[in-house]
C-alpha cells in the first residue's frame, strides 16, 4: 500500500520546496534590489521634472 503513495508524495514534495524556495527567494531579491536603489535617496524613476541635470 505505501509504494503507491510514496512516488506521488516525493513528487509533490519536491514541488513544495521548489515553491517554498521562490517564495523566500524572489522577495528577498526585490528587497536586495530595492535596498541597493534607495541607499543613494534614488528609487529608479525620475520625478516629475524629469531627470537631474
Amino acid at each position: 500500500m505505501r509504494e503507491e503513495f510514496e512516488d506521488p508524495w516525493v513528487a509533490w514534495n519536491v514541488v513544495r520546496t521548489v515553491l517554498c524556495t521562490l517564495a523566500l527567494g524572489l522577495p528577498a531579491r526585490a528587497l536586495t534590489l530595492h535596498g541597493r536603489d534607495g541607499r543613494d535617496g534614488r528609487h529608479g524613476r525620475s520625478g516629475p521634472s524629469g531627470p537631474s541635470p
